[in-house]
């Protein structure tokens, strides 16, 4: 995830690809539509390209903007150094050439992205709910419908819009696992600031660990990238806020893969090295304790459950203690049982719906409203 370095433009949207490598999508043709609505007002909009986990090169034959879904109002070409042939070299992320095109904060715009060439796609997306971002695939050359349902909607490769002519606005990033990738969290975050000079970017990815890097293939897929801390240490350009959630998938993982999972002294020595890195890049750093799970009686004992359990607690009893940090698992975890409340489960036990989404997101807003004032 990357800025764009030049004078008057701003990230208006930005969620940063997973690292799919071990899962990559290979299609003969591809059509992709992602609804995307932008977080600022401006003149002029720049698209924001990433093939970072490719090994080869991703064309597009044509890359369209629209105001709608069926790309017949206001459609326009983005091209890449003048051309309409958008080339993404293997191990790139890119900005597509500046366009003249206004675009209005909270309302959406329509990209569509159009390969006819077989290839293979790796840097992958998704979005859980269709209000703010919404993506359709097609497997050959139509425009694709999207569906206003609840459910994982896929695309590639599109990761970013910039606006020129924008009021400056701070930017929000949200790190760390899926409680932040699903997106029910960051939706609510970026409705309640759409109208003020704040930007709330998602680069978060699900399965991603604190301490380890992705596990080799075998019971968990290595389909979830690299842990947070070396994702910290390569990050170039530091927000001035930053929102983060990990250390779960440490203990969920590593126990479904049969090896010993981190200590809580471990855990709470990775999430010191986030503050001092944060404090390192003058960055406003808000933490979250780690959420309510459960896992499946087949993979995992009900005595080593209880062992992850205590280790969560140990943590969440330190993290409680930290400056600015949400207490999510106090306000999603059913007093009685410790597990994610039923109201509030996404469907799996473990993720936040758009209601638990909208309850973590007020209190985001409390303890980020303190920096803002």
């Amino acid at each position: 995830m990357g800025a764009k370095q030049t004078d008057g433009w701003q990230v208006a949207w930005q969620k940063t690809s997973s690292d799919f490598t071990a899962l990559p999508f290979q299609s003969d043709q591809l059509v992709q539509v992602i609804k995307v609505t932008p977080q600022l007002t401006g003149t002029a909009f720049s698209l924001e390209l990433s093939n970072r986990f490719g090994s080869q090169a991703v064309v597009f034959n044509h890359v369209w903007v629209a105001r709608d879904a069926r790309f017949q109002h206001e459609c326009i070409a983005v091209t890449q150094c003048g051309n309409q042939q958008i080339v993404l070299p293997p191990h790139t992320v890119s900005w597509l050439d500046d366009m003249t095109y206004p675009v209005t904060a909270g309302e959406p715009i329509y990209v569509q992205l159009v390969a006819t060439r077989a290839q293979t796609y790796v840097d992958y997306n998704f979005t859980i709910l269709p209000g703010l971002v919404n993506a359709a695939i097609a497997r050959r050359k139509v425009i694709p419908s999207l569906s206003s349902r609840t459910g994982r909607k896929n695309w590639y490769c599109l990761t970013g819009l910039a606006v020129k002519g924008a009021f400056r606005a701070t930017t929000v990033m949200g790190v760390g696992d899926s409680v932040i990738e699903v997106g029910t969290i960051t939706d609510a975050l970026i409705t309640h600031y759409m109208h003020r000079p704040v930007v709330v970017t998602n680069a978060a990815t699900a399965g991603r660990q604190l301490l380890a890097d992705a596990l080799p293939l075998g019971k968990v897929p290595r389909t979830f990238g690299e842990s947070l801390l070396h994702q910290l240490r390569r990050l170039t350009a530091w927000p001035p806020v930053m929102w983060c959630s990990i250390g779960a998938n440490d203990l969920m993982l590593q126990a479904i893969a049969g090896n010993q999972v981190p200590t809580s002294q471990a855990l709470i020595a990775g999430l010191k090295r986030i503050q001092i890195l944060a404090q390192q890049h003058a960055t406003w750093l808000i933490m979250s304790t780690l959420p309510p799970f459960v896992i499946d009686r087949r993979r995992v004992s009900l005595a080593e459950q209880r062992q992850l359990w205590h280790i969560q607690s140990r943590v969440n009893e330190w993290l409680r203690n930290q400056p600015h940090t949400v207490d999510v698992f106090t306000l999603l975890a059913d007093p009685q049982t410790g597990r994610l409340r039923r109201e509030y489960d996404l469907g799996d036990r473990l993720h936040p719906n758009k209601e638990a989404g909208e309850r973590v997101a007020a209190a985001v807003q409390f303890v980020l409203d303190q920096y803002l004032s």
